[in-house]
This record gives C-alpha cells, sequence and structure tokens, in this order.
C-alpha cells in the first residue's frame, strides 16, 4: 500500500423496507384464537392471547393494536404481512415461527432507543424472517 493512503472501510447502507399496508380489516374486539386455525384481514385491539397454546396458527395482513401474548405458546406459528403494535410479551415464546413482512412497533410512550425487560419490544423493526 502507498505511503499516506489507507484503505477505506465500504460504505454501509441500512436497508429500504416497504411498510406493510393493510387495506378492509374486519374488526374482532373478542377474538377466539385456537391452535392451528388461520386468521386473514383482522384488526385486534387489546385483545389478549395470554398463556393460550396457539401452535401452527397462521397469522396473515393481521393488525395488532396493543395486543397481549405472554406466555402464549406460539410454536410454528406464522405472522404474514402483519403490524404488532405496543405487543405486550415479557415472555414471547415462538420457536421455529415465521415472521415475514412484519413491523414490530414501540410501545406507548418508549422511545425508540430506550432499554426494555428481555423479551418486550424496543424499537421499531420490520421483519422478513424465520426464527
Amino acid at each position: 500500500m502507498a505511503r499516506g493512503t489507507a484503505a477505506k472501510a465500504p460504505k454501509v447502507t441500512a436497508p429500504r423496507l416497504s411498510p406493510v399496508r393493510l387495506d378492509e380489516l374486519q374488526d374482532d374486539p373478542a377474538p377466539d384464537f385456537q391452535s392451528g386455525e388461520r386468521y386473514d384481514g383482522v384488526r385486534y385491539s387489546r385483545a389478549s392471547a395470554d398463556g393460550l397454546e396457539l401452535a401452527g396458527t397462521d397469522f396473515a395482513e393481521c393488525d395488532f393494536q396493543g395486543v397481549s401474548f405472554n406466555e402464549a405458546q406460539l410454536r410454528g406459528a406464522s405472522f404474514r404481512d402483519c403490524i404488532l403494535a405496543e405487543m405486550y410479551a415479557p415472555v414471547f415464546t415462538a420457536a421455529r415461527s415465521t415472521l415475514r413482512d412484519v413491523e414490530i412497533g414501540n410501545p406507548a410512550g418508549v422511545p425508540r432507543n430506550s432499554t426494555k425487560a428481555a423479551g418486550s419490544p424496543c424499537g421499531s423493526t420490520a421483519a422478513n424472517s424465520t426464527t
């Protein structure tokens, strides 16, 4: 390498993620979530799935606003084209689940870069992976 020239690190740019857009959703104020069922095009607000067995459940194009999944068993569950905003889940068990085109939003009043207890969201994220 010539004297006075340093190797430049490659420039890393943030990924461009498209927001999840959900149209024509049906509101379900009191859902009866069942294991292995398919839920498509539904908006849930302040619903509770605490402690439920939801293995293999498929959520497609759903909007979850303030929903609680604390200690729910979501093994092998699928979330596709969903929004999870203000989700409450200090214990989130979702081995082998799939999150594809999912937005996870901040709990109300929590700054984007704050530290939260393990298992709860702390920052807006879009996911496109299998866990």
